[in-house]
């Protein structure tokens, strides 16, 4: 079987290393009769691969109060993703397919539908920061004067109401999209998840995020696997805790005046990458592939 891999950060395309010259093109926003031609362009500027984000808003509709899919065209033809998919692969580019779920890319909620917003569902709760106010993103409403669009509060990761509706969204992705067109068979050859961190915030500093009851609960939990005993943790703290339940991140820097202060901003601190592998774990379980997954950090998460 033709094989994609990845070793010590290169690319190998059939078992040689393969140079991603690459350009984004985002289909969504031209008209689907222009694709062929702006594909064309691309190749001629000798680019190899093409990046795609999939936008959930834009596949996945609300009407007349039922959700459907669409990555055929049937409601617009910009929709057609399919078809996008096939010029690529009959002009022999390989593709780097991106299906968020949220994608940032200029795009309203950056790419998650209306109904995941907690303002929306309110069984879903937000991410909230250490001030416990929602972390937001600009909705697809306009503000009162027009200029700008409302701030949104954005969906908590880990909110388990939530990761239903990506999996249902990466579930959709990989059966009509994926799995029919991976490599050899298909263009696309590599599956980014997320982008620049969760919510494009890789980059943003570790008081921003999360402090949710449901990253609050996986924190603890990540507490308990550290530590091993609530015994063991109060000794090196120097605190009294009698479970897990009862402690609190740190929410603000105050200077350490021992090293058991210490202790607990290096909890917090380590409990960032596990959030974050925590949630790309997650979504490429809704999203099994034999294609390598990447990400794209912003350097300062790396």
């Amino acid at each position: 079987m033709a094989k994609v891999e990845i070793k010590d950060g290169v690319v190998y395309l059939e078992g040689k290393p393969f140079y991603l010259s690459s350009a984004d093109y985002p289909y969504f926003r031209d008209e689907a009769e222009n694709w062929d031609d702006r594909l064309e362009k691309l190749k001629n500027c000798g680019l190899k691969v093409i990046t795609c984000y999939f936008p959930w808003r834009h596949h996945e509709l609300v009407i007349d109060g039922k959700r459907r899919f669409d990555f055929v065209g049937e409601t617009q033809d910009n929709r057609n993703v399919i078809r996008f998919l096939q010029l690529c692969q009959e002009k022999r580019l390989l593709v780097i397919a991106k299906p968020g779920p949220f994608i940032h890319a200029e795009t309203n909620y950056g790419g998650l539908p209306d109904f995941v917003c907690p303002l929306s569902n309110s069984k879903i709760e937000a991410m909230l920061n250490h001030r416990g106010e929602p972390v937001t993103w600009p909705g697809s409403e306009c503000s009162e004067d027009g200029r700008s669009a409302k701030p949104w509060p954005l969906p908590a990761p880990l909110d388990p109401v939530f990761l239903k509706e990506v999996e249902h969204w990466l579930g959709a992705v990989r059966e009509e999209i994926i799995t029919p067109l991976s490599y050899p068979e298909g263009p696309i050859f590599l599956v980014q998840l997320g982008n620049e961190g969760i919510y494009s915030n890789a980059q943003r500093p570790p008081w921003e995020y999360d402090y949710s009851n449901s990253s609050l609960q996986y924190f603890r939990q990540c507490l308990r696997e550290d530590y091993k005993s609530i015994s063991k943790y109060n000794r090196l703290h120097g605190t009294t805790y009698s479970a897990w339940q009862e402690i609190e991140p740190v929410r603000e820097w105050k200077q350490p005046g021992k090293m058991e202060d210490l202790l607990a901003y290096m909890d917090w601190s380590s409990y960032q990458w596990k959030y974050m592998r925590e949630i790309y774990r997650l979504y490429s379980s809704f999203l099994p592939t034999e294609l390598p997954y990447v990400v794209n950090p912003t350097t300062s998460f790396t």
